[in-house]
């Protein structure tokens, strides 16, 4: 009696199992169903923000950072003084370089300015510039040269380019740039025609300067922008020019 019953019982189990088969089926299938739904809702969501987030729209982030980071070192350098923007800079040249001294622009140790100084004397300087040891040197030459070269533009650049091929000689680790030779009134040009070929004289420096792959500095703008730009003899440059010259240098270097 009791088997039939164990046998009885086991058939009703069977039975209810085989009446769950379909509805565990579609409750798996469904689940899977639900799962690959869920799968591709993850894979659109990702594919829409790759596409938002392109290579090119990071390096456009990434630039804006790196000019914001700039513009935030090119304003933290502007609040220095300029003689601490120059503390491992030299300038050196004639009486207008001196002129930087004589208002107090930087600092002694930053110029060298010698009246009547002409740039086939430079190596007269070099013990100097290697006591100094600049990091950065800027040249300022050619208004004494325009006389004693009589206005030969070539000679001038010759000896130009072997000055510049002896300080990158001596002085490989100094960077070097080239002041051009500012405009002269025509009122000095009338006393002495010599001073008319500044303009020739620039444009052979200029060659020079991209033989040698120096920079050149151009402060014609700045001289020219001044409402009196010269002094009486009208060649000498106001007081007013120099400390906006040494900006000039400045920024052309990244002090």
């Amino acid at each position: 009696m009791k088997s039939k019953k164990r046998v009885s019982t086991v058939k009703f189990i069977g039975i209810i199992v085989l009446a769950m088969l379909p509805f565990i089926w579609l409750l798996g299938d469904h689940r899977e169903l639900g799962e690959s739904y869920a799968d591709n809702e993850a894979v659109q969501l990702l594919k829409k923000t790759a596409e938002s987030y392109t290579s090119e729209k990071v390096y456009m982030l990434q630039d804006q950072q790196r000019q914001k980071q700039k513009e935030k070192e090119r304003q933290l350098k502007k609040s220095k003084k300029l003689s601490d923007r120059f503390a491992d800079a030299l300038i050196i040249g004639d009486s207008i370089a001196e002129g930087i001294l004589d208002y107090h622009v930087v600092n002694a140790s930053s110029c060298i300015g010698v009246r009547g100084l002409r740039i086939d004397q430079l190596d007269d300087y070099f013990s100097e510039i290697k006591r100094l040891h600049p990091q950065i040197l800027f040249l300022s030459f050619g208004m004494n040269d325009l006389e004693y070269w009589r206005g030969n533009e070539k000679r001038f650049g010759a000896v130009y380019e072997e000055k510049l091929v002896q300080l990158q000689e001596r002085f490989p680790d100094t960077k070097v740039f080239v002041n051009l030779i500012l405009p002269i009134s025509s009122q000095a040009i009338a006393k002495n025609a010599v001073y008319g070929k500044w303009n020739e004289f620039n444009r052979e420096l200029i060659l020079v300067c991209k033989r040698k792959t120096i920079p050149y500095i151009d402060n014609s703008k700045i001289l020219l922008s001044m409402k009196q730009p010269f002094e009486p003899d009208g060649i000498h440059p106001r007081p007013g020019y120099y400390k906006q010259w040494t900006l000039h240098m400045a920024e052309a270097a990244g002090l």
